[in-house]
C-alpha cells in the first residue's frame, strides 16, 4: 500500500508493476537489430524505444524525450565535470577506459533527471524514493591507478597523472551536486539515507599495466573484492546525532553493515523487519525517541512463498549468458 519509487537499480528489468514509478536498469546488451558492437553493454543504462523499462507504460514517451535530451547534452555535460573534453590524443588505451565509462555517466545523467523530473511534479509525496548511481564504480574500476598512482609499483608517468588524475574527484563533485539537487526537490521532512555498497581500493598493484587486456581484466586498476568500507551518510527527522569520529580518522567505529540499511529504512516507514533479512534496524541511525516510540517488530518475511514478480511482459527477453558478459566485462567473472 506505500507508495514507492525505483530508479536505475540493479536487476530490475524487466519492470515490475509496482504501486509508484519504476524506472529500470536494462541490464543487457544491445539489441542485436540495433548493428551494435559484439559484446556491447549498457549496465545501467536505458534505450530508446526497448520495451519494460518503466511503469506505468504511459511513461515510456516522457522517458523516450528524457534519454534523447541528456544524450544531446553529454559533451557539455562532460567539459562542464572535467573541465574539458576526454582528450583522445593520449593513446588507444586510454581511449578504450574512457569509451567504457561514458555510458555510465549518461546513465547517472538520465537517472538524475528523471528522478528530478517525478519529484517535481509529484501531486502527493513518495513513501519512498530510490535512485541509483554507478558512474563512480566504473570510473573507479578504470581510473584508480591514475588517482593514486604511489600505491603502484609500475606507477603512471607525471604526464598521465596530470592528464587523468582528478577524473575520480572531479566526477565525485558531480554526483555530490546531483546527489544535493535530489534532497533540494525532496519534502523538507525527508529521511535522506546515502549509501554505497562498497569502497574501492588501488588493485593489481605490482602487475604492469595493460590497458588493452580486455580479456584478463589487466585493465582494471581499482577494485572492492577484499570488500573495503562502504560510505553512509543519513539526515532528517528521524536519524540520530552522529556520535562517531569523522571518517579520516583511525579506528573509527563500525557502522554495522549494509545488510542493516533495508531492516533500517522498513523501520523509519514504521514496518516490521523480516526475520529472514540478515541485518537488524541500526539504532546508531535512527533517532533514540523514534526508536522509544516505535519499538522493532518483525514478521517471518516479506515474500510470499512461491512469490513471483508482477513484471511487466516482453517478448524479446534475453538470455542468461549475455548477463554473465556483462559481468565478465565488467571483471566480476572470468
Amino acid at each position: 500500500g506505500r507508495r514507492v519509487a525505483s530508479i536505475g537499480w540493479w536487476v530490475t528489468w524487466p519492470v515490475e508493476k509496482v504501486n509508484g514509478v519504476m524506472v529500470a536498469q536494462t541490464n543487457t546488451t544491445l539489441p542485436r537489430s540495433k548493428n551494435n558492437s559484439p559484446g556491447q553493454t549498457v549496465k545501467g543504462t536505458l534505450l530508446a524505444d526497448y520495451p519494460a523499462q518503466v511503469w506505468p507504460t504511459d511513461l515510456n514517451p516522457e522517458l523516450i524525450r528524457t534519454v534523447k535530451a541528456v544524450e544531446a547534452t553529454m559533451p557539455d555535460r562532460v567539459v562542464n565535470i572535467f573541465g574539458q573534453d576526454f582528450d583522445s590524443t593520449k593513446g588507444k588505451q586510454w581511449s578504450r577506459l574512457w569509451q567504457q565509462s561514458e555510458w555510465s555517466m549518461r546513465a547517472d545523467a538520465i537517472y538524475h533527471q528523471v528522478a528530478l523530473d517525478l519529484l517535481g511534479k509529484a501531486e502527493e509525496p513518495y513513501d519512498l524514493f530510490m535512485v541509483y548511481f554507478g558512474g563512480t564504480d566504473v570510473l573507479g574500476h578504470r581510473f584508480f591507478r591514475w588517482y593514486k598512482p604511489s600505491a603502484y609499483s609500475h606507477p603512471p608517468s607525471d604526464k598521465e597523472v596530470e592528464a587523468f588524475g582528478d577524473i575520480l574527484p572531479k566526477y565525485y563533485e558531480e554526483l555530490d551536486r546531483m546527489v544535493g539537487d535530489l534532497v533540494n526537490a525532496s519534502p523538507k521532512d525527508a529521511n535522506i539515507i546515502i549509501v554505497s555498497d562498497h569502497g574501492m581500493y588501488a588493485w593489481q598493484t605490482f602487475a604492469p599495466f595493460k590497458g588493452d587486456d580486455m580479456d584478463n581484466g589487466r585493465f582494471l586498476s581499482g577494485h572492492h573484492k577484499e570488500g573495503s568500507p562502504a560510505c553512509l551518510v543519513a539526515a532528517g527527522p528521524n536519524i540520530d546525532e552522529a556520535t562517531i569520529p569523522e571518517p579520516s580518522k583511525k579506528n573509527a567505529p563500525h557502522m554495522g553493515a549494509v545488510y542493516d540499511i533495508t531492516p533500517t529504512i522498513l523501520h523509519l516507514m514504521g514496518l516490521p523487519k523480516g526475520k529472514d533479512m540478515p541485518g537488524q534496524v541500526n539504532p546508531q541511525i535512527v533517532a533514540p525517541a523514534f526508536m522509544d516510540a516505535h519499538p522493532v517488530s518483525e514478521v517471518p518475511s516479506h515474500t510470499p512463498s512461491g512469490w513471483i514478480p508482477n513484471t511487466v511482459s516482453v517478448e524479446d527477453e534475453n538470455d542468461e549468458e549475455e548477463r554473465r558478459e556483462q559481468l565478465r566485462t565488467l571483471g566480476y567473472i572470468e
